[in-house]
């Protein structure tokens, strides 16, 4: 037997208990107002107010709950249970006395059984309310059965009823032989309630089981777990029995729990109100199981049928997915035969999910009535045709079926047809007699068909149902090539490509064309008959090809081609060969053929002579020409193949595109070039349109520099500028190229952002430091990736004086030192030098070269290199170097200064 397991809805048990009350009229469990007993037996012992303990299970006088010792106490109010393993219990008072109940205080894991002859149970009250509960989680396992007898759990048979509650779980077991011929009950109570966070589990197995009988009304309100399991194995055994069950039964109240009802039945448990357009809980069948899925208070609709199964039966609620069986039509008692033609509906707009055109409809529950009822035909095929075997166009197709005749027929005629798009037209007359019958037909063309049978009887025409056949094409016939000495050899369809080379004969040989056997003529597409290396289509026929070699020269006959014509192809056509021979060269050239005359077109020397040749074949137009090499070696002329050459221009595509960066690292605010190479064939934009992603700055972008030709490689070179912005924070980021010409060649570079450096170098000033001179900074030996910037100042002073990297010496710089502050926009920091003291206006002295108010050797030095054409003199040199005037330095100069320095000379002629 399948578990089958059902899921409830959280309802607000007062609307609930209210609705309830109203529709089905059903009592609530009535409040107690009677006495509590003083007595209940227990394992066969009383207690009382006298004895009211069970120790080891006796009764005692004295006791405390505290597991093994003592299991049970009677107290004011409640019998308290703690880890109890035994009989029975039980209160007897007198039949319709209402004023004893029990309470059944639950603590720890508790268990009842009572497996004997008789009558038996698990706990019986036979007046008043029983009560169950616990104050924390505590068990109850309840084991009952009888030999010979009907066998209860929990017997409380008064109109107060059974009543689980608190946090009490309670299970109720029956392993009675399914044979036993008794009733086996898991509860037996005119009202039953099961409610706060308690719990309820019956697992009955036997010959008659009940799983819940309540006649008045079961109560379920409760957030624990209810699952009730019959399984009894004769056909009156039921889960739930309430009032009517099956004809209107009542359920009062399914509250916020989980109800789950295992169940023998073969089919759905409706259970609803007396106003049957009021669903009020329904058990539907599924592979799992019977579940309530749907609640009080649903407006609920009828679907009919003229002949068929609903599943779930009887009413359903808008939107449920019910499931049609049609049967044949019950009418047509003299034929045994139907077969199904459609469905009638009287809802144009019902909702079908499946088997439209099946007997079996699954279609979604409107809100309203709605009649779908099946068509059947009388239908003389008890088996309907059956393709056997693979349908190939053009090749016979075996089909089987089988007929009968319920009446008398004296004749009939019987045919398979075939829709060809507007109507039926006959394929072939078949057998019509009674029996099982097997024919063939055929299809000449590849495609999926339609097919019926038709039978006509003096009575009646029927139909058999139609089949489809899907005609596969036929496989193409093959034929054998043989290849003798060479390669090709195989099984071939009539248009294949075969290609066939012959295999070399020896030194002195060369190929001269195919033996061909078989076929009048081969059609090649690659080659002729004289080529080793061809291709041609395959015939309808076998072929026998055997190569001839005769003595020729040229052991590598050249091969035709295609080419690029020279514009496009630097190197021209190039073609290859291999000759040999050992005599008197008489002569050699290429010939071209022109017209029916071959023109002959020089070789150089070198191509001439034996060996391995390759040589190119250039042309600037476009067009196929006819070659062969001609060689004449002791007077007998030598032809190689001819080949064909075919110049093409090359077309307008993009073949290579490359992205080189200048580098793959960079920093914040650094600029660098990057260039895409592009390369191809014919006129096509070799322009690139540039691209950044992965940046977090907006300053971060390449700019178009334009493109230059690099003579290298023939082709444009397109440039760009990356610039990485100031406040660039990505780690990485991706350059792509893509071509304006063709937007599917692209490339793409990652370039990584390193940290901005701190700026470092030679900070280096230079020049004459006098009022008037111009002074300039240089750094040196720097990591600078950036643009600089210059900061003139002097000590004591922040006012800056310039900004360039030559500075002109003010007046008021005189007697103090300056300072220029150097910082790049990508190194980090900043990097000085500071002049020496600024000295007052340099007046010219004659013959004091270097500057430093003293004519002496040193300067006599610096005028003998400078007549020598090794030293260089600034326009202030050369003015005191000229020391006579002249507007020259020579010797003269040399000789004046040597003299003003032993003191023969006392002043220069200028001055």
């Amino acid at each position: 037997m399948k578990k089958m397991t059902g899921h409830g809805i959280k309802r607000m048990l007062g609307i609930i208990l209210t609705l309830c009350m109203v529709l089905t009229m059903v009592p609530a469990m009535p409040a107690y107002a009677g006495e509590y007993t003083d007595h209940v037996i227990i394992n066969g012992q009383e207690l009382n107010s006298e004895y009211k303990y069970l120790v080891n299970g006796v009764r005692s006088k004295s006791g405390v709950l505290n597991g093994s010792t003592c299991t049970a106490e009677l107290g004011e109010e409640a019998l308290t249970l703690y880890n109890y393993y035994g009989g029975s219990i039980m209160l007897e008072t007198r039949r319709g006395d209402q004023s004893r109940s029990l309470t059944v205080k639950l603590k720890g894991n508790n268990t009842i059984t009572n497996n004997s002859s008789g009558l038996v149970y698990g706990v019986l009250v036979e007046t008043g309310k029983l009560t169950i509960t616990a104050e924390e989680d505590a068990k109850l396992d309840i084991s009952v059965s009888s030999s010979n007898n009907i066998a209860k759990g929990i017997d409380c048979s008064s109109p107060i009823g059974v009543n689980i509650t608190g946090k009490a779980r309670v299970s109720i077991r029956s392993l009675s032989p399914n044979n036993h011929p008794y009733r086996i009950y898991g509860i037996y109570a005119k009202i039953f309630r099961v409610d706060e966070n308690s719990s309820l589990e019956t697992n009955l197995n036997g010959g008659i089981t009940k799983g819940v009988y309540a006649p008045d009304s079961i109560i379920i309100d409760t957030t624990g777990d209810v699952t009730i399991k019959s399984a009894g194995t004769f056909s009156d055994s039921q889960t739930l029995i309430t009032e009517g069950l099956g004809s209107g039964a009542q359920l009062a109240n399914i509250g916020t729990m989980t109800l789950t009802v295992l169940a023998n039945a073969t089919d759905p448990v409706n259970v609803h109100v007396e106003d049957t357009t009021k669903v009020f809980a329904r058990w539907p069948y599924e592979e799992d199981g019977y579940r309530i899925n749907k609640y009080i208070g649903c407006e609920s609709y009828r679907a009919s049928t003229n002949s068929g199964s609903f599943s779930p039966p009887g009413y359903h609620l808008a939107g449920d997915i019910i499931t049609l069986t049609s049967s044949p039509n019950p009418y047509h008692s003299d034929s045994p035969y139907q077969i199904f033609r459609g469905w009638d509906i009287d809802d144009d707009d019902l909702v079908i999910l499946e088997g439209a055109s099946s007997p079996i409809i699954k279609f979604i529950m409107p809100a309203k009535d709605v009649v779908i009822n099946g068509n059947w035909e009388e239908t003389f095929f008890t088996k309907h045709p059956e393709v056997d075997g693979e349908a190939v166009a053009g090749k016979p197709l075996a089909f089987n079926w089988e007929m009968h005749y319920w009446n008398s027929v004296t004749y009939s005629q019987c045919s398979l047809q075939v829709y060809n798009g507007t109507e039926w037209e006959r394929v072939k007359w078949v057998e019509a007699q009674p029996g099982v019958h097997t024919d063939y037909f055929t299809c000449d063309v590849a495609g999926e068909k339609t097919y019926r049978l038709w039978l006509q009887t003096p009575y009646v025409e029927s139909y058999s149902e139609e089949f489809t056949v899907d005609w596969g094409v036929p496989p193409l016939e093959t034929h054998y090539v043989l290849v003798e000495n060479g390669g090709g050899s195989g099984n071939y369809t009539e248009g294949d490509t075969v290609f066939i080379h012959a295999d070399p004969a020896g030194s002195g040989m060369c190929f001269d064309k195919w033996l061909v056997e078989g076929v009048d003529e081969l059609v090649f597409v690659e080659g002729t008959i004289n080529s080793a290396f061809a291709k041609f289509t395959m015939p309808n026929k076998t072929v026998e090809l055997k190569p001839n070699f005769t003595y020729s020269p040229f052991q590598t006959q050249p091969v035709g081609y295609t080419s690029y014509t020279s514009k496009d192809n630097s190197t021209g056509a190039r073609y290859t060969y291999g000759i040999s021979y050992e005599g008197s060269l008489d002569y050699a050239c290429i010939q071209v053929k022109n017209g029916e005359v071959w023109d002959d077109i020089s070789m150089k020397e070198a191509d001439k002579a034996p060996g391995f040749h390759d040589l190119n074949m250039p042309s600037d137009t476009v067009g196929t020409k006819t070659f062969r090499l001609y060689y004449k070696i002791d007077g007998v002329d030598y032809y190689s193949n001819e080949f064909t050459i075919n110049w093409v221009l090359a077309p307008n595509e993009i073949n290579y595109f490359f992205v080189y960066p200048d580098s793959n690292n960079m920093q914040p605010g650094a600029a660098q070039k990057v260039e895409a190479y592009v390369f191809g064939h014919g006129d096509f934009d070799p322009s690139v349109n540039w691209k950044v992603t992965g940046n977090d700055s907006e300053n971060t972008f390449i700019e178009h520099r334009g493109m230059y030709f690099e003579p290298s490689i023939e082709e444009m070179v397109s440039v760009g500028m990356l610039v990485v912005g100031e406040d660039e924070t990505a780690a990485t980021i991706t350059i792509t190229g893509i071509s304006n010409f063709d937007s599917s060649k692209f490339e793409s570079k990652t370039v990584t952002i390193d940290a901005p450096l701190e700026l470092n170098g030679t900070v280096t000033i230079l020049g004459t430091q006098n009022y008037g001179e111009k002074i300039n900074v240089i750094l040196s030996d720097s990591n600078n990736t950036g643009s600089l910037t210059y900061e003139w100042s002097r000590e004591e002073d922040s006012e800056v004086l310039g900004s360039d990297e030559i500075y002109t010496i003010q007046e008021d710089d005189i007697g103090k030192t300056l300072t220029c502050e150097i910082t790049s926009n990508v190194q980090t920091g900043n990097i000085s030098a500071s002049s020496g003291i600024i000295g007052e206006e340099l007046v010219n002295m004659y013959g004091d070269v270097n500057g430093d108010k003293i004519i002496d050797v040193v300067d006599l030095i610096s005028v003998a290199k400078y007549i020598a054409g090794t030293y260089t003199f600034s326009d202030d040199q050369v003015l005191v170097a000229d020391v006579n005037g002249d507007a020259k330095i020579d010797i003269v100069d040399y000789v004046l200064i040597s003299k003003y320095i032993v003191g023969t000379l006392p002043q220069f002629p200028v001055e």
